[in-house]
């Protein structure tokens, strides 16, 4: 998994010396399924991320990392747009990537959805995203799925 995200950091490498390039901090409210010895438990937390990547008319790419006391993950993001709508715009997006969270590391997938507003060369995202780990259902402590609320500021230059 880890060589898988390398080669996909080189390709976003290569398209962002194409593209529009973005710097972002992003700030998330979370909210954790997990179970530990067999009990379905529900935690709360926030993380605070950076996200580099590149931005075309319809669509965009970003390496990302997020941490907090508990978790660290970091993957791709890749959203897609609506058609020109100005400064607003609404993407839906897929996310992939490798986290750990209580000494525990697992690979994740999953989706997101949003608006970003943009005003010359920095933006806003408001959000929503639902990432799924790939746990190992025979195992006593695992975690099943993060849903994240978050709020991005980006620079595009």
């Amino acid at each position: 998994m880890k060589k898988l995200l390398s080669l996909l950091a080189l390709g976003a490498l290569t398209y962002a010396s194409q593209a529009e390039r973005i710097v972002a901090v992003e700030y998330a409210s979370n909210t954790s399924a997990q179970t530990i010895s067999g009990t379905n438990k529900t935690t709360t937390g926030s993380t605070v991320g950076l996200k580099l990547g590149a931005k075309e008319e319809q669509m965009r790419l970003f390496l990302s990392y997020r941490y907090s006391k508990n978790e660290q993950y970091g993957g791709l993001e890749l959203d897609f747009f609506t058609p020109d709508m100005g400064p607003l715009a609404l993407y839906l997006g897929g996310v992939a990537g490798y986290g750990t969270v209580s000494d525990t590391s697992m690979p994740y997938y999953g989706a997101q959805a949003g608006t970003t507003l943009t005003f010359g060369g920095f933006g806003i995202d408001v959000g929503a995203r639902l990432s799924v780990f790939n746990y190992d259902i025979t195992t006593t402590n695992t975690l099943k799925d993060i849903t994240s609320y978050y709020a991005a500021l980006h620079y595009i230059y």
